[in-house]
């Protein structure tokens, strides 16, 4: 089975001035389960609204994708607890550390702080000074580093 299963897709914004700007022209994609992909290119490629429309975060103009076996964005309340995202850097509290942002947005999606300590499969989330610093707008890196180990938080499929 694929996990990501896309065909023809295709996604055009309307412009405020008049025109249209095409983000994804008729992609086709298959990501087999157990598989690795990233989305590399330019900006203006595509990577984040491909992302966004496998989310259901925004519709796409034409064509179709699962995730997971399920339809988006038909199924997507049935699959989207299943998945971990990151299209962009997390809004992360500025005040907080990494490790305390991880805490809080574990609660809210009911993932158990000794799971955010020590992640998902008993192996430690992150091994990096970051844990403990404060996530400011000018810690970035912080950021950065935070949001791929929510990500892995959530349980496979």
């Amino acid at each position: 089975m694929a996990v990501i299963e896309v065909e023809g897709l295709h996604k055009e914004y309307r412009r405020l001035r008049g025109g249209r700007t095409l983000a994804v022209d008729a992609l086709d994609l298959s990501v087999p389960e157990g598989g690795v992909f990233g989305f590399l290119g330019p900006n203006g490629a595509g990577k984040t609204t491909t992302i966004r429309c496998l989310l259901g975060l925004i519709r796409p103009t034409l064509g179709s994708a699962q995730l997971l076996g399920s339809d988006v964005p038909a199924d997507l309340p049935n699959v989207i607890r299943r998945v971990g995202s990151m299209a962009e850097t997390p809004a992360l509290h500025p005040r907080f550390s990494g490790r305390r942002n991880l805490e809080l947005l574990g609660r809210i999606h009911d993932i158990g702080k000794r799971t955010v300590n020590k992640g998902p499969n008993g192996t430690i989330t992150y091994t990096y000074d970051d844990a403990n610093r404060r996530a400011t707008m000018a810690s970035s890196r912080t950021a950065r580093r935070v949001g791929p180990a929510l990500t892995s938080l959530y349980p496979s499929a």
